[in-house]
């Protein structure tokens, strides 16, 4: 569908956030086999019986990358959170983008990289991780561009939280207003398309400073295209 698609005709914004998977922190620090043995993670576009050989390779495949075999060990958590964030949220962002460039290379496609970690501002992060864990979650972005019932108050002009939803304000409206969302609060940084000839891509990552960068993602969603036909992936 995403061939044809009409918004194939107008420039995009896209992205995520650099801990896609705190969103799922309190299942996997609260039960070592949530994971499993990542037979039942594998991808289900890939039409494969679960039981086949073929799915006990690519679940392989995975828990070798992430995990050195085993997605039990807990001792490092932040794999568990870079294995779920790749697989729920940045390999199906990725593949969006390659859609783009296969069936829309002269429209502007425009990906950026949540990665502001703020101590008080990251509310979905502290909600759903607690106080003590650092980095931005699944949604965190959206408190810097719109109002919620979360935020008691807007953060002191000056501070690096104002700053930031300075910077995505400015970037979400000027991109509505002219379908480009270079502006003057991250000059000198240039925000540039993805290139067609993708991947890899490289992104705005939105830090304490703004950064045009290579999607720092790149080497683990190759492992995930690794899976895949050619035709499966654009």
């Amino acid at each position: 569908m995403a061939r044809n698609a009409w918004g194939n005709s107008i420039p995009i914004m896209i992205g995520g956030c650099s801990e896609e998977g705190f969103l799922l922190y309190k299942e996997i620090t609260t039960d070592k086999h949530f994971l499993g043995d990542l037979s039942n993670l594998v991808p289900w576009e890939l039409c494969l019986n679960p039981q086949s050989g073929q799915s006990q390779n690519v679940a392989k495949t995975l828990r070798d990358f992430y995990f050195n075999g085993d997605a039990t060990v807990q001792e490092n958590i932040e794999n568990h959170v870079k294995f779920l964030g790749d697989k729920y949220f940045w390999h199906g962002l990725w593949r969006a983008v390659r859609f783009r460039c296969n069936n829309a290379p002269e429209i502007p496609t425009y990906l950026y990289r949540f990665n502001f970690d703020s101590s008080e501002f990251n509310f979905l992060r502290i909600l759903l991780c607690g106080e003590g864990v650092r980095g931005t979650c699944h949604g965190d972005d959206i408190s810097y561009i719109f109002k919620s019932g979360m935020v008691e108050k807007v953060p002191e002009i000056g501070s690096p939280e104002h700053k930031v939803i300075e910077q995505m304000v400015a970037m979400w409206t000027t991109f509505a207003t002219n379908g480009n969302p270079n502006c003057a609060e991250i000059a000198p940084t240039k925000w540039l398309p993805v290139s067609p000839n993708g991947p890899p891509f490289r992104c705005l990552n939105i830090a304490d400073e703004v950064t045009f960068c290579l999607l720092p993602e790149t080497e683990r969603l190759a492992v995930w295209d690794s899976l895949y036909s050619r035709d499966q992936l654009i």
